[in-house]
């Protein structure tokens, strides 16, 4: 035969058979509307693929290209397989180009056979058998049903709306009394309803070609592996034609005046021998390749038909012939193993009938849907096809045992928490774009008190469809309107624009991460809102499945919701029981968040002077968790999963751990919990000494922590070492607030420490402990130290028994005070003349800027930070390190140089307001906390 077919369709059985019949025959092979992912294309037989727009919900667009191709190409005969690409032809077969030849239906055998009541109707007034039923138009006719037994098959009028051939409707089985007054309702929405009582048998299908309502040719095939709960078959055999049934097929036939192909459906009883009709498939149907491999033709018969006008067709055919869908049948074979064998009402084989089938392959009776010798590609495309869905179907168990996990759970909810805080759109992702996420959507937009934009999509490549409506009437029950919905694809800008993305299932999450992976941290799955990982789609499923699958929905934006109103909480982590610097800066910068309304609270050990501090301001505390376990290097792990459940467990948003353990503890805790981790760096010292903490900082600064340094000095000598990551090291400097004198409590110092007008007062404020030498301090002082002068130690440590020892032995116990731990720091500051500090380490002494507050002249040595804030020779004096002699000296500079004192003092007040304020600290620090909670 010559001539140019054109074949529309995706499956790959009718399809897929059709283009290789034909192909066969001699015939030019071209294909349309065909999914570009189907095995089917690989076919030998096809000549070209020709890419057209799919017929959207009530769209036309479709209309104009597919003419246009019609009008090019000439076929002679256009063949839909299917019923998405039947019924938008059927449909508008008035408006199709006449160049060529459109195998449709007759308009009034399209209604009928597409019509399941009007079948059901004629097969009555023709006495053929159907199974027992009614039908239903509203709900007040249910009693007609008091008379059918359990179980029911509540069948639509027609398994597709004309607006939305893309979505089947299926079929509803209910087994008692409340479930079908649960679907009844909900079903009428869709139409009319047929419901019938359950008929247990096998499936099976008298396939014909007819001319004006004269059968021409027949073929009978029965199912031998169908889905479990009825549906396609992925085995089956060819059987002899049964009179009673062929006879009931001639009737309907005739009765319709058919002409083209066709199958007529029954259910067949092995045990009784009853049958009852189901319904008229008027197109190709799925057992197509094996009527081919039996012997009947129909492709070709039709297009003899059609274009030729032969009406006389061979009609012999090889009963017990067999033909298997491979990988479709292994997953039946999977589902079957599984399924209640007792259950009458599920379509199950006992493996004994499965493994005695087996006799079929090697006695050459047995076909194979897609392998055929002349053709294996597609074989091989869809066994390729198998593998990597079983593969994905993996990685998709995987995932879900992943996210199954309370932890996992808990660490994705704390993510769209730290999220929610910058989120300014939302976005729903599911499949289709018309059962799931337009029902978020909607949902969302209805709850929310907030300003924010929400939106829905769908992975599919299909759009403008509108949601069944049976989608629409269960939304309607939860008072979301979806009438006015129609489907869109997702898009890249769509994923680019949207702050937050919302999936349903592990199938959506995979594929949106897979497809826009700069987009991956910001996909999450809205069943974790839920306590479950997944909200599966519901579409063919029972009334049931779909109204559980939206309370779902309804309950994660429900708490979503809630966690938008929420705060972000910031913790400033302290692990020392007394006040230095670093203390001062952690009350001090969480006084001012909790006055610029700011939720913070501070995490400090029980009975520390920083929560007694906090405490006093009515600042929220709480209690450094497993201290013991912090202390030990060797229980440290322990500690740092317990502290992410404390993390967790107070909804913390964001933690900056101040100190170089705290650092470590929070910093990696914090990737555990999800949450950003800050880290403020008071001095170099444990860097220098302890490598093991170097290493842990360069594993915390990896893992995402924010190191800060407190001076140019510390940033440098941060930077500069091997193993930090580029730009993981931010400079803020510690600050000073404007101090407060209480000068009446001055007043009452200078009596109890016998402070004349005439005497000069050094002061040193800070840890009693080694790094800080103020043995070198007793030692310059000694060198001066008269009658009129005084040295004041404010503060305490491991150091001070030996210090007090060493006073007495240079004999300036008179003039020295060992003044201790003391809340009235700023009256002792002015008091003094001098600021003495003779550290051997610093980082940004906090100490010397409280000084210079009070406009001290500061004596410093040369050490860390220290030459940021004492500028030689004009706020201070800078001395060398360990140098008693250039210390005493300094300090003799500013008790014979009055002028000079004042001048510096002056000068350091003047830095310490303009470059070093509390206002300018906290405005860095909540930069740096605004860019990573987002």
């Amino acid at each position: 035969m010559k001539g140019k077919v054109l074949v529309l369709g995706s499956d790959v059985k009718s399809f897929l058979s059709t283009v290789r019949s034909l192909g066969r025959h001699g015939l030019e092979v071209h294909t349309a509307w065909c999914s570009p992912l189907s095995p089917a294309l690989k076919s030998k037989y096809i000549v070209r693929t020709h890419t057209l727009p799919l017929p959207g919900a009530g769209k036309s667009d479709w209309l104009a290209p597919f003419h246009t191709l019609l009008d090019k190409e000439c076929f002679d005969l256009v063949i839909p397989t299917d019923d998405p690409t039947l019924i938008p032809l059927q449909l508008n077969r008035n408006l199709l180009s006449t160049k060529s030849r459109i195998y449709l239906l007759d308009n009034n055998v399209f209604k009928t056979a597409f019509d399941k009541i009007a079948v059901y109707r004629l097969a009555l007034d023709l006495n053929i058998p159907v199974a027992k039923g009614a039908i239903v138009t509203s709900e007040l006719e249910i009693h007609k049903l008091s008379a059918l037994s359990f179980p029911l098959v509540l069948r639509p009028q027609s398994s597709y709306a004309s607006n939305n051939i893309f979505d089947r409707i299926n079929a509803c089985k209910v087994y008692d009394q409340d479930e079908l007054a649960t679907a009844l309702p909900i079903f009428l929405r869709q139409g009319d309803c047929l419901a019938q009582e359950n008929f247990s048998g096998v499936g099976m299908g008298i396939e014909f070609i007819a001319k004006d309502g004269s059968l021409l040719c027949a073929f009978q095939h029965q199912r031998l592996h169908e889905t479990i709960t009825g549906g396609p078959s992925t085995y089956r055999k060819s059987v002899e034609l049964n009179k009673e049934m062929l006879a009931a097929s001639k009737k309907l036939i005739a009765a319709l005046g058919y002409t083209g192909v066709g199958m007529v459906e029954f259910k067949y009883s092995l045990l009784t021998k009853q049958w009852v009709l189901i319904e008229i498939n008027g197109r190709f149907w799925g057992s197509l390749p094996l009527t081919i491999a039996a012997g009947i033709d129909m492709p070709v018969y039709l297009y003899q038909l059609l274009v030729q006008g032969i009406t006389s067709f061979p009609e012999r055919y090889e009963p017990e012939t067999y033909c298997r869908n491979l990988t479709a049948d292994m997953d039946w074979f999977r589902h079957n193993l599984f399924a209640d064998k007792k259950d009458p009402s599920l379509q199950t084989v006992t493996l004994a009938q499965v493994f005695s089938e087996l006799v079929n392959v090697f006695s050459g009776r047995e076909h194979n849907d897609l392998l055929v010798r002349d053709d294996l590609a597609p074989f091989f495309a869809d066994c390729t096809t198998w593998f990597k869905d079983k593969l994905h179907a993996l990685r998709l168990l995987l995932l879900k045992t992943y996210f199954s996990r309370p932890l996992i759970r808990e660490l994705e909810v704390h993510k769209i928490k730290q999220k929610l805080f910058r989120t300014q759109s939302i976005l729903f992702v599911c499949h289709g774009n018309i059962t799931r996420s337009p029902f978020a959507e909607h949902y969302a937009r209805r709850i929310f008190s907030s300003q924010l934009n929400f939106s829905s999509r769908g992975t599919s490549d299909i759009s403008n469809r509108v949601p069944a409506k049976l989608t629409q009437s269960i939304a309607q029950k939860l008072n979301v309107d979806l009438s006015n919905h129609l489907s869109l694809s997702i898009s890249a800008a769509d994923m680019q624009n949207n702050d937050l993305i919302f999936v349903f299932d592990m199938e959506n999450y995979l594929t949106l991460r897979l497809a826009y992976p700069a987009a991956k941290e910001k996909i999450f799955l809205l069943g974790i809102l839920a306590a479950e990982s997944n909200i599966s789609d519901p579409h063919n499923k029972n009334l049931a499945v779909y109204e559980k699958t939206y309370r779902l929905i309804i309950s994660a934006i429900n708490r979503l919701e809630a966690l938008s109103e929420q705060k972000p909480l910031i913790a400033q982590l302290i692990d020392t029981p007394g006040i230095g610097g670093a203390e001062t800066v952690t009350i001090e910068l969480s006084l001012v968040l909790l006055r610029e309304n700011i939720a913070t609270t501070v995490i400090c050990p029980a009975g520390s002077e920083v929560e007694k501090k906090l405490k006093q301001h009515h600042c929220p505390v709480l209690s450094f968790p497993d201290y013991s376990l912090y202390k030990s290097t060797l229980t440290l792990p322990v500690f740092i999963w317990k502290f992410r459940r404390f993390l967790l467990a107070h909804n913390i948003s964001l933690i900056h751990a101040h100190l170089t353990g705290p650092i470590i503890a929070a910093g990696l805790s914090a990737p555990l919990a999800g949450i950003p981790c800050v880290g403020t760096l008071h001095d170099t010292f444990i860097a220098k000494q302890n490598y093991l903490n170097l290493f842990l900082l360069r594993l915390v600064a990896f893992l995402g922590t924010k190191l800060v340094t407190v001076s140019r000095h510390m940033q440098q000598f941060y930077s500069y070492l091997r193993g930090f990551p580029n730009k993981a090291i931010n400079l803020i400097p510690n600050a000073v607030c404007p101090p407060t004198i209480d000068y009446r409590l001055c007043e009452k110092l200078k009596k109890e420490l016998f402070i004349t007008e005439q005497t000069f007062i050094f002061i040193s404020v800070g840890r009693l402990v080694r790094l800080k030498r103020y043995d070198l301090l007793l030692e310059s002082y000694a060198k001066i130290a008269t009658t009129n002068t005084r040295l004041l130690l404010v503060g305490d440590g491991e150091e001070r028994p030996s210090l007090e020892n060493l006073a007495q032995s240079l004999q300036i116990t008179d003039t020295l005070h060992f003044l201790g731990q003391r809340n009235d720091i700023n009256e002792l500051l002015s008091l003094a003349h001098c600021f003495v500090l003779c550290s051997e380490i610093e980082g940004l002494s906090r100490s010397i800027l409280e000084a210079m507050a009070i406009g001290l002249p500061v004596i410093a040595t040369d050490v860390g930070g220290n030459k940021e804030l004492v500028q030689h020779c004009q706020n201070g004096l800078l001395v060398p390190t360990l140098n008693a002699q250039a210390i005493s000296e300094a300090m003799t500079i500013l008790i014979s140089d009055p002028s000079k004192q004042q001048a510096y003092g002056q000068a350091g007040k003047t830095l310490a307001q303009t470059q070093f304020s509390l206002p300018q600290m906290t405005q860095s620090y909540r930069k740096l906390y605004d860019s990573l909670i987002k």
